[in-house]
């Protein structure tokens, strides 16, 4: 178990350092104390269903990200949940719109993302 706390904890601080965010400002938004988030991210403590859902929703990323970690991969594997299931032609209008989009980030001259 405690490994799982430690992992749970490493992939909530890669998240939060990934949205720019202090400890406090993450507990604040999630509406618990700052030391009960601290002790999550440190591996210290276990966190509620509820409190998963309410940090994932401050961080902007999905469970699986602060369950599971490796970002990238988990942001990919949403992209595709959200196209599961849905018509060819929305796929193929929705590929579009993200080939205009990944272009419009690759022509900007500031390379800001």
């Amino acid at each position: 178990m405690e490994n799982l706390r430690k992992r749970v904890g490493s992939n909530l601080k890669k998240c939060r350092l990934n949205a720019q965010l202090t400890q406090e400002q993450v507990a604040e938004r999630a509406g618990i104390s700052v030391p009960f988030y601290g002790n999550i991210e440190s591996g210290n403590r276990l966190m509620s269903m509820e409190t998963l859902i309410a940090l994932a929703n401050v961080l902007g990323v999905s469970t699986d990200c602060i369950l599971l970690g490796e970002i990238e991969n988990v942001h990919i594997e949403n992209i595709g949940a959200l196209l599961r299931d849905k018509p060819e032609p929305f796929i193929i209008k929705t590929e579009k719109a993200v080939r205009s989009i990944v272009d419009i980030f690759l022509d900007n001259e500031d390379g800001d993302v």
